[in-house]
C-alpha cells in the first residue's frame, strides 16, 4: 500500500513539472500585460452605424487623455429618439462598459467588439430614449 502512495506523488510531481513548464512557455507568447489591455479598442475608434427601414442606429468612440468616450444614438420613423453619451470602462480586449448614472438618469450599455462589426446591448436606458425605441443594435464602420 505504501508502494501505491509513492507511485501516485511520483506521478503527480511529474504532472506538476509538466504543468509548471507549460505556464512558464504561455507566459512568454502571452506576457501578463496584454491581459486586459486596449489594444483592439484603439482599433475601433470611428463612426459606425446601421440604417434599417424603420430605424437609425450610430456608434461614435473616440478617446479622451487615453479613455474611450462612447456617443450612442437611435431614431424610430415613429418619433422616437434616444441618445447617450460618456466614459467606457475597458472590461477586456473585446467588451466595454458604459455606466452612465447622474441627474439625467440611469443607463448601462455593453460594447462587444466583434470581427466586423461591434454589438451594444442595453440595460435598463429608458431614461435616455422613448419606450418604442433602444439602443441594442449591430453596427458596421
Amino acid at each position: 500500500m505504501s508502494t501505491s502512495w509513492v507511485l501516485l506523488f511520483e506521478v503527480n510531481w511529474g504532472y506538476i513539472k509538466r504543468m509548471k513548464f507549460l505556464l512558464s512557455v504561455m507566459f512568454l507568447f502571452f506576457p501578463l500585460g496584454s491581459w486586459g489591455s486596449n489594444t483592439d479598442v484603439q482599433k475601433i475608434e470611428g463612426k459606425y452605424s446601421f440604417i434599417g427601414e424603420s430605424h437609425i442606429n450610430t456608434l461614435k468612440i473616440i478617446h479622451k487623455n487615453k479613455i474611450p468616450f462612447g456617443e450612442i444614438s437611435t431614431s424610430h420613423s415613429s418619433g422616437c429618439l434616444g441618445d447617450v453619451s460618456g466614459e467606457m470602462k475597458i472590461v477586456s480586449n473585446k467588451k466595454l462598459l458604459l455606466d452612465k448614472n447622474d441627474t439625467e438618469g440611469k443607463c448601462l450599455l455593453e460594447i462587444i467588439i466583434l470581427k466586423n462589426k461591434i454589438q451594444v446591448k442595453e440595460k435598463s436606458c429608458l431614461d435616455f430614449h422613448g419606450s418604442s425605441c433602444d439602443f441594442n443594435m449591430m453596427v458596421k464602420k
